[in-house]
């Protein structure tokens, strides 16, 4: 009886080992690439008094690109380019619109729940370029004159990201995830860009 019992239990052992081995590899190592779409959400900050209700936000549709390597279950780098679409907004006579992209590289630390279902969490860099363009009252030799104008502004900064990903395969994953790109400066500091994503995307590892 004592036999038996030890048997089911080292064969009860064996088996929650085997499960938990395969919960702990929900996908294949090795490079990757994912593209994805979703909610692109710009916020732009004023100087009090500046504009009606000092704060503003819109939102577009984002596309992302993006690929990495797996080293393990637990660890990933990944490279992605981001479009956050087009901001607009309105001062008196004057109209104004943000277009941003930018490019990034971030460390993923991946938390496997099942063999199926892992959740994430990402931080790095992103090289933000973000252009803006103007129509209206604009001053030329001390005079003022109806026309355009536009400036791009460039700028590094931080990234962070969470996540879930659903593997169908050892191949092919859905992603969902946030991802917040930090703050930059627009016209001086005068104004303040935040650019943000909520995304959806299929993942292809090879």
């Amino acid at each position: 009886m004592n036999s038996r019992i030890l048997t089911i239990s080292i064969g009860a052992c064996l088996l929650a080992a085997s499960t938990y081995a395969n919960a702990a590899t929900p996908e294949k190592d090795g490079w990757y690439l994912g593209t994805g779409i979703g909610y692109s959400g710009s916020e732009v900050m004023k100087p009090y008094g500046t504009f009606t209700g000092g704060k503003e936000k819109n939102s577009d549709t984002g596309m992302k690109l993006y690929g990495g390597y797996q080293f393990n279950n637990m660890w990933a780098v990944e490279f992605e380019y981001v479009d956050f679409g087009k901001y607009t907004y309105k001062q008196s006579v004057n109209e104004y619109s943000i277009k941003s992209s930018g490019m990034g590289v971030s460390g993923i630390a991946n938390l496997p729940l099942s063999n199926e279902f892992s959740l994430f969490g990402k931080i790095g860099i992103f090289k933000k370029t973000s252009k803006e363009r103007m129509q209206g009252e604009v001053e030329e030799n001390g005079k003022t004159t109806y026309g355009e104008s536009s400036l791009t502004i460039k700028s590094i900064e931080p990234m962070i990201g969470l996540g879930a990903e659903y593997h169908f395969t050892q191949n092919v994953s859905l992603r969902a995830e946030y991802e917040h790109f930090g703050k930059n400066k627009m016209r001086g500091s005068n104004i303040i860009l935040t650019n943000h994503l909520l995304s959806f995307s299929v993942r292809y590892t090879f």
